[in-house]
């Protein structure tokens, strides 16, 4: 983020040029601004804020999950916390009928930040979130293995107060997705949000929608080997994500795709 930062500043790049932007995600299929978007900083207290957070919960995060898995699990936060901020866009469009919310830049990785608050704070008895405050303090309750805890919703309206400019949904989609990702060991359907489901299956669609690389049906045994190769391979990652064997397994998977993907013969 700090090396970015700077080749930002160096080539005098617009931030609408690489910020997660409603109309560029939606309406053209940018999906990159996912990542582009989410590790931009234009300026240097928001990128110092950030980083000082990340190093914070990442000391905390690594011992919990282990260095690989934190890695794993940030690349997925992305555009896992990107679909939920386009999701409330939309809804305030319609909500407002103010089009122009389509077109407001989005950069920084605050909604990651938030996800591994709401993780942290989850893993706690209790949280104090209110500087200054120590004594202000939510407790973690437990309803039926489901753990809430109210301290990152009081950190997000704590940080709407100090910094008007904060994006209000991209912190509200982190903390969407800081529940889910701590929720999915409870709730068996929300495995399909692992990394070691999620990043195969963004990199199938890369190939597909993107690069055009899986043949269409105009070869259709080049298709139909191809497309049964990729559903009986991520079919084992589902099934390794379940039993939480997932890594290993998306790593191989991940490795035969760009394996086939670099082969013209593969994809002929």
């Amino acid at each position: 983020n700090v090396g970015l930062a700077f080749i930002y500043w160096n080539y005098r790049i617009d931030p609408s040029m690489v910020a997660k932007v409603y109309s560029k995600i939606v309406f053209e299929h940018e999906y990159g601004r996912a990542f582009s978007g989410a590790t931009a900083h234009f300026e240097p207290i928001h990128l110092a804020f950030n980083c000082m957070a990340l190093y914070n919960l990442g000391g905390e995060l690594e011992e919990l999950i282990g260095s690989i898995p934190f890695l794993f699990y940030n690349m997925s936060l992305i555009p896992i916390t990107t679909v939920f901020m386009m999701l409330m866009v939309k809804w305030q469009i319609q909500r407002t009928g103010n089009n122009s919310l389509s077109e407001t830049s989005t950069v920084g990785y605050s909604g990651v930040l938030f996800a591994w608050m709401v993780v942290s704070s989850l893993e706690r008895e209790s949280t104090c979130p209110i500087p200054l405050f120590d004594d202000v303090c939510f407790h973690t309750y437990n309803f039926m293995g489901i753990k809430i805890n109210l301290g990152p919703i009081i950190q997000l309206f704590i940080a709407q107060m100090i910094l008007r400019r904060v994006s209000f949904v991209g912190h509200l989609a982190g903390i969407v997705a800081g529940f889910l990702l701590h929720w999915m060991r409870k709730l068996n359907p929300l495995f399909l949000l692992q990394p070691a489901v999620l990043i195969p299956a963004i990199h199938i669609i890369l190939l597909y929608k993107i690069q055009k690389l899986i043949p269409s049906d105009s070869n259709r045994r080049g298709s139909m080997m191809w497309h049964s190769m990729i559903f009986l391979l991520l079919m084992t990652v589902l099934f390794a994500a379940y039993l939480d064997k997932g890594m290993v397994i998306m790593l191989l998977f991940e490795a035969i795709l760009f394996y086939f993907s670099s082969s013209n013969s593969a994809i002929a």
